[in-house]
């Protein structure tokens, strides 16, 4: 220090010296402890909301979970072929005291059996009922589809359908015990106002055997229900079940 004495010249340059060698320490600590630019300093250490944080194992994929099978209802919508479907070579016989034509479907694994003042249509895994005393109104079908998935309920999947339908003065009643083709099934018995205004009542029945998923379902006007009320169970309790052939 005492060499450094008047020698203010040399003083100032070591201050200048340090002080340089002060500032260049500081910039690059405060460059190692920031955030890159692209970034706000307030998010370095923020914590991402539990709603955006990344879902694993099940949540994973909830997003993709499928929607739930539905069931929509058959003989309120049936398509504009239905009625130039072809007409089914039917033979005859006694059920229950009531005459019914008869139609084996062996591809698709039933035999429907209805009223012989009925039609049957058949349309791929359809078959459709015409009534010749209605001006050959569609006024039932049967159906083998694809199984629904394992643990599905039938008659929520029934019921399901027909509520999405939004048919005015739908009603459903559950029928307890019910069968068709022999088989447990899921029924409704059901009233509705069709789209031209009819007021009409039958029901619908579902069941599931040998892989495949069976539905039935008939639909009078009210009047007519009151006359073939009868008849028309016969579609449903006099169905059979045996399977498609093999190779079907």
């Amino acid at each position: 220090m005492e060499a450094l004495r008047g020698r203010p010249a040399l003083v100032l340059r070591a201050a200048r010296l340090v002080l340089g060698l002060l500032l260049a320490v500081g910039i690059l600590n405060a460059a190692c402890a920031s955030p890159s630019s692209s970034q706000p300093a307030d998010a370095v250490h923020s914590i991402p909301p539990a709603d955006s944080a990344p879902r694993v194992g099940n949540d994973a994929t909830a997003d993709a979970t499928p929607t739930p099978t539905v069931l929509a209802p058959l003989v309120t919508d049936p398509p504009a072929t239905a009625r130039a479907a072809h007409a089914a070579d039917a033979t005859y016989a006694t059920y229950q005291g009531l005459v019914c034509g008869v139609v084996p479907r062996p591809d698709y694994g039933y035999t429907v059996r209805y009223p012989k003042i009925w039609m049957a249509r058949e349309q791929g895994a359809t078959t459709w009922l015409a009534d010749h005393t209605d001006d050959d109104r569609l006024v039932g079908v049967v159906e083998a589809a694809p199984a629904p998935p394992d643990g599905e309920d039938l008659a929520r999947l029934v019921a399901d359908g027909w509520h999405a339908r939004q048919l005015d003065d739908l009603r459903l009643d559950p029928v307890d015990g019910a069968r068709i083709g022999g088989q447990p099934a899921a029924r409704w018995d059901v009233q509705f106002r069709s789209d031209d205004g009819t007021s009409m009542i039958g029901y619908t029945a579902a069941t599931v055997a040998h892989g495949r998923l069976y539905r039935v379902e008939v639909a009078l006007p009210a009047a007519r229900h009151q006359q073939l009320a009868r008849a028309a169970a016969i579609v449903a309790d006099q169905l059979i079940i045996a399977g498609p052939k093999s190779g079907g």
